[in-house]
């Protein structure tokens, strides 16, 4: 679901429990889910980020990541960059493939199940997915681009799609739209956002010491 429509931001997505305040979305998956769904795709991860803000590019495999909602009758779906205003050059981010880095593993851990950190604008080692743009490299430059996310906790379904050569891509780049995947209907997970949604915002609230989840 959106969980911010405005504002400075440093990830695209995290799962629930994660860095709220900087993400454009919560998504009702498991970061260790993501990361085994991306191998299984047949992407390979080769992430090496010391530190966030590394200003090296990412390595890993490319995907395309889609983002889909209803608004009334209406069916939304654009591309994940479309949701990201570059305040730097002052327009949205440019359509880019995002780079399966995958996340590391700490201490025995795997760090994007500490962090919940799952698609990262701002450069990550913790998150699965990471954008190669340079800009990924400063955590001043993206924003939400109000103009095209709809409000908070509208529900929306993330397609990531494996590109290139790899054999599961459901399209080439340059074939017709029409032969691309089957998406997704959006109301296929309203009521289990719902319910993760509600568990979000207790939790919020919480946290700020403030047990009034309806305010």
């Amino acid at each position: 679901w959106v969980n911010m429509n405005n504002g400075l931001i440093e990830y695209l997505a995290c799962s629930a429990g994660g860095k709220l305040h900087e993400s454009v979305l919560v998504l009702d998956t498991k970061p260790i889910h993501l990361q085994v769904a991306l191998i299984l795709l047949g992407l390979e991860a080769k992430g090496d980020f010391k530190f966030q803000g590394d200003p090296h590019p990412p390595k890993g495999d490319p995907v395309e990541i889609w983002v889909q909602w209803k608004e009334g009758e209406e069916t939304k779906r654009v591309r994940a960059e479309q949701m990201i205003f570059d305040f730097k050059n002052e327009k949205p981010m440019p359509e880019t493939d995002w780079i399966f880095t995958g996340s590391l593993i700490y201490e025995g851990r795997f760090l994007a199940e500490i962090e919940k950190s799952l698609i990262a604008t701002y450069h990550d080692p913790a998150a699965v997915l990471n954008n190669p743009l340079p800009e990924g490299a400063d955590d001043t430059v993206y924003h939400v681009n109000s103009k095209v996310v709809p409000k908070r906790g509208t529900s929306v379904v993330v397609t990531i799609n494996a590109v290139g050569d790899n054999p599961l891509a459901p399209f080439n780049k340059g074939e017709a739209k029409a032969n691309r995947a089957p998406q997704p209907d959006a109301e296929a997970i309203e009521q289990t956002a719902e319910s993760q949604r509600e568990k979000v915002i207790f939790s919020e609230h919480f946290d700020s010491g403030n047990l009034d989840a309806s305010t």
